[in-house]
């Protein structure tokens, strides 16, 4: 509800002409203890149907994913603060990485004891122009107690980007840059597809371990009021189940106690319900891809690796 009140408040005086185009230089900040319940590991994996119970391990590609929905509540209050300069419900989310920086560290039993871990959120105070608009990172990290008990070190980190959309100048060198990054659409040779389907009340079941409780993965109506043409799924759900389809395949490999990383590009929103196409090729001797399709449309394509 504070989300839509300031976006509707920043809409309406844009229109009366009363809002400034000044953005603020200031970085905000949240810093929280950070603590992992089994109701979590349990949600994510109704989630994405993975199968084995709770007695079996989750991979670590797994972990990735699931780290990053039980914070991402702290990427949301970020944006409910009055001096965030992202309109909530003028920006999409566009892109995330998520880095496993100490896995040895990343202990599930370890991550459920109070007081252990600290969660530490921030919004980068400098845009990116981009040709539709303005991205803005949202960094959100994981924090333990340090091997000697000074201090504390990172063992995961997510980036978040939004972009706003608006116009903008965009300079030559600038776009090629962001270009560059999508090196996972020069895709080598295709490994394996796989399809996997999703139902209109999967949504629902990953707000519920995100608590991205937004209308428009919600309800079909209030989507189409937001312009879209119906209800959608979360982009990392989409994501999550994607590598549920490929690990039971053995299409890629999830290397245990290596440092990695994964990055996400989201191409178009997937409407529920739907079946969706997932095919994994290699890009390098380190590097997996994989990309999602529908009706032979892009939707998500991401890479994974070892840092």
């Amino acid at each position: 509800m504070v989300i839509i009140g300031k976006s509707l408040f920043r809409a309406i005086t844009r229109v009366l002409g009363l809002s400034s185009t000044k953005r603020t230089s200031q970085e905000l900040t949240l810093d929280s203890p950070f603590q992992l319940f089994q109701e979590d590991e349990a949600r994510y994996r109704c989630a994405i149907g993975l199968n084995g119970g709770t007695t079996t391990p989750i991979e670590p590609i797994h972990l990735v994913i699931l780290l990053s929905a039980v914070t991402e509540p702290a990427m949301l209050l970020l944006l409910t603060s009055r001096i965030c300069p992202i309109s909530p419900l003028g920006a999409v989310n566009v892109r995330n990485r998520f880095e496993l920086l100490r896995p040895d560290l990343c202990n599930l039993s370890s991550f459920r004891a109070p007081n252990r871990a600290i969660l530490s959120a921030r919004v980068h105070s400098e845009p990116r122009s981009v040709k539709r608009g303005l991205e803005y990172d949202l960094e959100v990290s994981i924090l333990v107690p340090n091997d000697d008990g000074e201090g504390n070190v990172s063992v995961f980190r997510q980036v978040f980007t939004m972009l706003e959309f608006g116009k903008v100048e965009v300079s030559r060198a600038e776009g090629q840059s962001r270009d560059k990054k999508t090196s996972v659409e020069e895709r080598q040779s295709s490994e394996l597809a796989v399809h996997m389907s999703f139902s209109s009340s999967d949504p629902l079941r990953w707000a519920a371990l995100c608590k991205d409780y937004n209308l428009i993965h919600l309800s079909g109506i209030a989507a189409r009021l937001f312009g879209l043409p119906g209800k959608l799924a979360h982009g990392n759900h989409v994501v999550a189940k994607a590598l549920r389809s490929l690990l039971e395949t053995r299409s890629i490999q999830s290397k245990d106690n290596a440092p990695a990383w994964m990055e996400v590009h989201f191409k178009r929103p997937v409407v529920v319900p739907a079946k969706l196409h997932v095919e994994s090729f290699l890009n390098s001797a380190t590097t997996t891809g994989f990309a999602i399709t529908h009706n032979g449309r892009s939707c998500v394509t991401a890479e994974y690796g070892i840092l």
